[in-house]
């Protein structure tokens, strides 16, 4: 890891202005060629050296709805990764820009009720049922985290009392 941070912080100095990672690497910067061109130079040499290879049929790239196309054929020139449209979903948390929808996070509280749904009609261990409250839970944190809307709250605590009760029946 110590590599991959030295690497990281060589890579700021070239115009990345984020780099986050987990499973999966967001990089934030501008659309300018020039930083474009040293981005992929860093993910191919890393690749190389880590003896890794970018899926490019995975790798996607995200721009403000109001960038022009020309912005958006020269990203997708330069990178070969295709456009997706924001919204978009990262790690199961929905990622948007402005008035947060309440139809963005109907995928969360669907994966939710279907593992509270799932698990329900099986006899639970106490372990078992301990799993079920930390997976499903960690939808929840995610919905709690960005949710605004009344509806979609009342939901998770629906979900999750149901959970509760199925914990201690």
């Amino acid at each position: 890891m110590n590599v991959t941070d030295r690497t990281l912080e060589f890579a700021v100095s070239y115009g990345i202005s984020h780099l986050s990672y987990a499973d999966h690497v967001l990089i934030f910067t501008n659309a300018k060629e020039h930083s474009l061109t040293k981005i992929m130079d860093f993910l191919y040499a890393y690749a190389a050296n880590a003896g890794q290879s970018i899926n490019v049929s995975k790798s996607s790239f995200v721009m403000d709805p109001k960038a022009p196309t020309l912005a958006i054929h020269k990203v997708k020139r330069v990178t070969s990764f295709t456009h997706k449209p924001l919204p978009f979903t990262y790690l199961g948390a929905p990622i948007c820009v402005g008035c947060r929808k309440t139809e963005l996070f109907d995928p969360l509280m669907e994966a939710m009720s279907s593992r509270v749904a799932g698990w329900e009609k099986k006899f639970l261990s106490f372990g078992s049922r301990r799993q079920l409250i930390q997976s499903v839970l960690l939808y929840a944190y995610s919905n709690i985290i960005y949710l605004e809307a009344t509806e979609r709250c009342d939901c998770a605590y629906r979900v999750i009392t149901k959970l509760i009760l199925l914990w201690f029946n």
